[in-house]
């Protein structure tokens, strides 16, 4: 696949020292829960009350070489302004040379607003590359999203909206030392996580970027 061969390139010349490969995407959280199957306890069955969920929390994430997760949290839509603000005051403040931003071809990723600033953004040492469509697998922030909702909230975040906002902002500023992903570009069945590996947020994942 041409893009996972690009973006290997792009590693190695991270790996040599010449930029840094950011992968960037948005996110929601609301307070109707992420279930997946699992096996339970009969006299102690799992459950989860269901919720209201009119309000949500979106994040623009930027996740960094180093594993640290810049950003942008805000209730309510998220829009193509939110975008520029998230690129402007968490990420371009935060960069220590060039870099390239790994995003898909969402709607406000694409847009006149964000064209509009891209040659400045490039003046600053930010390059922009997307994805081709249906790679969301290639973008690695959203294995943050994926493991946020299944691995590292609790289930007592769902209990109220306020209760959530702080759990996942508690979890993202965390991300990088207490929760941490490692990436390669095979894992073998025997290498996979264990349940306690995951609890403790510290947990290998197969990845296809490299």
């Amino acid at each position: 696949m041409a893009a996972k061969k690009a973006l290997r390139r792009l590693h190695e010349l991270q790996a040599a020292g010449h930029c840094e490969v950011i992968y960037g995407d948005e996110s929601v959280f609301c307070l109707q829960p992420t279930l997946f199957r699992c096996w339970q306890h009969g006299k102690a069955p799992l459950s989860l009350p269901a919720q209201a969920h009119s309000k949500r929390l979106n994040t623009a994430g930027f996740l960094r070489a180093d594993g640290a997760l810049n950003y942008l949290a805000r209730e309510g839509r998220l829009g193509t302004e939110d975008f520029i603000e998230a690129v402007a005051t968490k990420l371009l403040p935060a960069l220590r040379g060039r870099a390239a931003l790994v995003l898909d071809n969402g709607p406000c990723h694409r847009s006149r607003l964000v064209k509009e600033r891209r040659a400045s953004w490039r003046a600053a040492g930010l390059r922009l590359l997307f994805l081709p469509p249906h790679c969301a697998h290639l973008n690695r922030v959203e294995t943050i999203w994926r493991m946020t909702r299944h691995g590292w909230l609790p289930a007592s975040a769902y209990a109220a909206f306020a209760l959530l906002r702080q759990a996942v902002t508690g979890v993202l500023d965390q991300v990088g030392s207490a929760y941490q992903l490692s990436f390669s570009w095979s894992l073998s069945r025997d290498a996979r996580p264990s349940g306690a590996e995951i609890r403790r947020g510290r947990i290998p994942v197969v990845g296809t970027t490299g």
